[in-house]
């Protein structure tokens, strides 16, 4: 008899404790492919491989006459690798089969892939074309099917795709890039069924290479990295190190839980607190997760929440109360002094876009309870006005919460504004949050 009742099975998080460094054993008499290989990581990348005595690499990228990347280059020949440059786009099937007819003619057989390319396009998904996905996930998936197709018949070491953490916990503003790195993580488990090797490896952010190092601006620089702590370079290759013999999906991560959980909004974060395991907590250390089905114990993170501190402010305190909070949250948003912000004028109009405007609606549902539509706050309200909205949600709000506790709320009446302004300073001191690879 049928209950209607189906199972699911699906991915979980779990500490993956990797063992010590380990040292690449190469065939001295193979080839070594890394795509976007010319770029700050990939040439990072090379470097690490030319420290494990690889003999030969063949680095591939759409430029190959930058300055920089020849001084590099050049240290990486004084080592005694042979490196070979191709100016390709993995995308392109003709470009990549010329390169692999190149090695399979001049060079040794091709022995392992790492696939470093990747291109970011972000905005919230509202505002996304079908060209900003198909921008970004071309080189992710396109570029990743043509190394297979190509490549399927080698006997290859390894065929490791560097994907990214957005794909584990998702990043406001990448929807895209969280598509396609999570493609490239479901297709090196589809390697594994064929019996042929396939690694997927989803990295936060490195402080001097990848995309994250490469933002325009100091405000997307912050917003990428809060909760998290980019790897330095040594790091970086250290880590690679540990886990290039894996044969399960590895994310690689340092981050404080608490902090990142502060940034999402309810759900995604009421989802994360039953898949943290605890005492995973802060970390100052990089701590490599594995992404596998897995029992988690549930754990609850704490959250701070001004709505206890406003039950004790008198309704025409509020207002001032709350321009004064979100004088000081915009002005984080935008790098500005609270003197500098404007509480008359149009959020758009002092720099507020739309990923601002995507974590702020966050930020006041989990912290304040309310619920203002992104596309309230980018159409021009000023700080004055959305605190006008704030307060009329929060009327209904408390009232509602004095109704279901009215002898909490009388033993409340006493408390200070003071002490209601020290306390959401606190809450306010969370940092901006997206997220980016590397």
């Amino acid at each position: 008899m049928s209950t209607g009742l189906t199972e699911r099975y699906v991915a979980r998080l779990e500490p993956h404790l990797s063992p010590p460094c380990q040292t690449v054993q190469p065939d001295e008499a193979g080839s070594y492919l890394i795509t976007g290989g010319l770029g700050g990581l990939g040439l990072q990348v090379a470097q690490w491989l030319a420290e494990q005595k690889v003999k030969q690499l063949v680095l591939i990228g759409r430029q190959i006459d930058r300055p920089e990347t020849q001084v590099i280059l050049t240290t990486l020949e004084q080592t005694g690798t042979r490196v070979t440059v191709m100016a390709a786009d993995v995308t392109s099937q003709t470009d990549m089969a010329q390169v692999l007819d190149k090695i399979q003619t001049s060079l040794p057989p091709l022995k392992g892939i790492i696939h470093t390319a990747g291109v970011l396009e972000d905005s919230i998904l509202l505002n996304q074309d079908w060209d900003q996905f198909t921008q970004v996930m071309a080189p992710k998936v396109q570029g990743t099917w043509i190394l297979h197709t190509l490549t399927q018949a080698l006997p290859l070491d390894f065929f490791i795709c560097f994907s990214s953490i957005s794909a584990l916990i998702g990043a406001p503003g990448q929807g895209n890039y969280a598509a396609a790195n999570a493609f490239m993580d479901s297709f090196a488990t589809y390697r594994q069924t064929l019996g042929l090797s396939g690694l997927s490896l989803n990295w936060g952010p490195w402080a001097q290479q990848g995309m994250a190092a490469r933002l325009a601006s100091d405000y997307q620089n912050r917003i990428m990295t809060a909760g998290f702590k980019p790897f330095s370079d040594i790091q970086g290759v250290q880590l690679l190190s540990q886990v290039l013999q894996q044969q399960q999906q590895i994310g690689i991560v340092s981050v404080d839980w608490t902090a990142w959980s502060n940034q999402v909004s309810g759900r995604r974060r009421a989802y994360f607190t039953t898949v943290l395991p605890k005492g995973w907590g802060r970390t100052s250390n990089p701590i490599p997760w594995a992404d596998q089905q897995s029992s988690i114990q549930h754990q609850e993170v704490p959250t701070l929440s001004p709505l206890p501190i406003l039950q004790t402010i008198a309704v025409a305190e509020r207002q001032s109360f709350l321009i004064n909070y979100f004088t000081q949250e915009i002005g984080q948003a935008l790098l500005l002094t609270p003197e500098q912000v404007d509480q008359h004028e149009s959020l758009t109009f002092m720099g507020f876009d739309s990923l601002m405007a995507l974590e702020l609606r966050n930020r006041l549902r989990t912290n304040l309870g309310v619920e203002i539509p992104v596309a309230r706050l980018i159409e021009g309200i000023s700080i004055q006005a959305l605190a006008t909205e704030v307060c009329e949600q929060l009327a209904q709000i408390l009232e509602q919460s004095q109704d279901r506790h009215p002898s909490k709320t009388a033993e409340k009446q006493g408390s200070s504004l003071a002490g209601a302004v020290s306390a959401v300073s606190a809450v306010s001191s969370h940092e901006w949050f997206s997220e980016g690879e590397l």
